[in-house]
Formats: structure tokens, C-alpha cells, sequence
């Protein structure tokens, strides 16, 4: 048998495009970042009609948008407020104000956790004043499950809230004003960075639809001599640009969204100064109009990801 290598025009018609069918996957990953106000949470909330059961954690206040969803979709739709309130706390774990992060690293367990959603912490013993939820991974985390993070930089933060607490130490001030502790300083980049990169690593053993939103931050490099700006990056936003350049690699698409004369548009390989990946052929190299060309719904179908057949997902109980 002979082989012959292909031809310039048979490679251009095997290309994909958002047309034609690409190689199918049946998880999506998903780490969507940009500016704020770019309409990233709205962009991910439309996946509530996909049928699917949505699993909202949030930690940007991002109600309002979910609160403009359509009551029938909204019948798929389980928030959870997990803001942090700020301030120092004891040292116990239990009272810490770390929200967001607790919350997140016992998801990433994938273990069964009883949480009170009035004192928004985990417990032992439900009260009896209190409304008490049991997350029961092997029946959340499936294929028939998104689970939306919102967003990276408050579980970061979190993060570091509750290594401060740990420390007996005043975090959200020191952490910025006081340049004395530089031990301590190191240790919280270390231990951050390894808890935000343990969580990323799990994303893709947990069995559901992950899509995670985060925001971007601009990295400049200096002249070493003159200290003049000579290039600037756009990066995601994280513990550090090292540790937030690890943290992308564990999803399997990194897409960065912004706006082109006032449309959101999301950037799906890298431009410019701009860095995305995607490790999937889903969806190809480009920038897509993201209300018509790329919504939430339609990475999902090229993902083979939506109930076919007509089948109705079973709600979720947390009973």
C-alpha cells in the first residue's frame, strides 16, 4: 500500500470550524477571564438553558445577574453565597471567615459535607434555627451538573484570608501595608499557590461541567536599566503570574473575553499580547462574537455535552 502526504486543498477542507464537527468530548473545563464588566458571568449564566443542573459558588456578589433569569430555568439553578464578610476571626477553623476557599477545598475533596447556609460554614450537627444543606458529591458532580466558579480572584483572596487567620495575623492590612513580615509574606505566596493549584488539578476528576471565571491582570516587563516599560502582557489574575500561568494549564480551555465596539467577544487562541490556550479542537483558533457566533450554549454542543434525545436531567437534592 502507498501513502502519499495531502494536499494543500484537502488540508484547508479537514480544517474545523464552528460549522463543521470537530473532535467530540463529553467534560467541559472551561476558564473564562477578562475585564470586569465585560459580561463574563452573564455569558456563563445562559447555560441555564441547556437543561443542565447549575451549581452557582459564588464569591463576586454576581446575584443580581442570576436574579434576571427565567423562572423556568431557574428551577435548575442552586446559588450559593459564599462572599466572604472580611475581618479577622479566631483561629478556629470553624468561625473563620474564609468562605469561598473552605467551601471550594471541600468540594475538591469530593467527600459528603453537611453546611449551614445561615451561619456559612460547615458543621457536624445541624441546627435546628438554621438551614443546613448536605453536598453529596456523587450526586452533584455529574455529567448533568456545571458547576460555575465566580470567580478565581475571590476564591485567591479567600485563600489568603484564611492563611492570615491561621497565622493570627491581620491579612487584609498587612498584606499590603506591611512590609516587615517578608517570612511571612513568602510563606502565604507559597501556601496559596499550592492550595489554588491543588484545586485546579482536581477540576478535572470531579466529574461535571466546570466552567470557572476570573479576571485579568497586566504584566509589564521593564528595561533593567532605565526601568521604562517595554512590553505588557495580558494574564490571568492569581496568586502569582507564575502560579496563575500553572493554574490555566489544568483546564481544558482557556478563553479570554473583551469587548469590540461594545460587543463581548471571546478570544479563543492567542493575540497580541493576550494569552489563551485550548487544549481540545472543539472550537477553533479565533475571536467570536460572543452573543451570536460563541455562546455558552453552543461550546457545550460542540462538547457533546447537552442532554440529547430529549432527556430531562433529574434535579438535585441536598437533603
Amino acid at each position: 500500500m502507498q501513502y502519499r502526504s495531502r494536499t494543500k486543498q484537502e488540508s484547508k477542507m479537514l480544517k474545523p470550524t464552528l460549522l463543521t464537527p470537530a473532535r467530540q468530548s463529553s467534560q467541559v473545563t472551561l476558564f473564562l477571564y477578562g475585564e470586569s464588566g465585560v459580561q463574563k458571568t452573564t455569558w456563563a449564566s445562559k447555560i441555564l438553558g441547556s437543561g443542565l443542573n447549575v451549581v452557582v459558588l459564588d464569591g463576586d456578589n454576581s446575584s443580581h445577574i442570576y436574579n434576571q433569569i427565567d423562572p423556568k430555568q431557574k428551577e435548575r439553578l442552586y446559588f450559593f453565597d459564599l462572599i466572604d464578610k472580611g475581618g479577622k476571626a479566631e483561629r478556629n477553623t470553624d468561625t473563620t471567615p474564609s468562605t469561598m476557599a473552605n467551601f471550594l477545598m471541600r468540594v475538591k475533596d469530593k467527600k459528603e459535607f453537611k453546611y449551614d447556609l445561615t451561619q456559612r460554614r460547615e458543621v457536624a450537627i445541624p441546627s435546628k434555627d438554621s438551614e443546613t444543606i448536605i453536598w453529596k458529591p456523587k450526586d452533584i458532580l455529574t455529567h448533568d451538573t456545571v458547576l460555575i466558579i465566580d470567580s478565581w480572584t475571590a476564591f485567591v483572596s479567600s485563600l489568603v484570608l484564611r492563611f492570615y487567620n491561621a497565622h493570627d495575623y491581620d491579612g487584609y492590612a498587612s498584606m499590603v501595608k506591611d512590609k516587615q513580615d517578608m517570612k511571612l509574606t513568602q510563606e502565604h505566596y507559597q501556601w496559596c499557590g499550592a492550595q489554588a493549584l491543588c484545586f485546579a488539578a482536581a477540576v478535572k476528576t470531579l466529574g461535571c461541567h466546570v466552567i470557572c471565571i476570573g479576571h485579568d491582570d497586566k504584566v509589564h516587563t521593564t528595561d533593567k536599566v532605565t526601568r521604562e516599560i517595554t512590553s505588557t502582557k495580558t494574564a490571568l489574575l492569581g496568586v502569582s503570574r507564575p502560579n496563575a500561568h500553572n493554574t490555566t494549564k489544568e483546564f481544558h480551555d482557556f478563553f479570554y473575553m473583551h469587548r469590540v465596539r461594545g460587543v463581548p467577544y471571546v478570544q479563543t487562541a492567542p493575540k497580541g499580547d493576550v494569552q489563551t490556550q485550548s487544549r481540545t479542537t472543539v472550537i477553533p483558533p479565533g475571536d467570536y462574537d460572543a452573543q451570536k457566533e460563541l455562546t455558552v450554549l453552543k461550546l457545550f454542543e460542540k462538547h457533546n455535552a447537552l442532554p440529547k434525545d430529549g432527556r430531562e436531567v433529574k434535579p438535585l437534592t441536598f437533603a
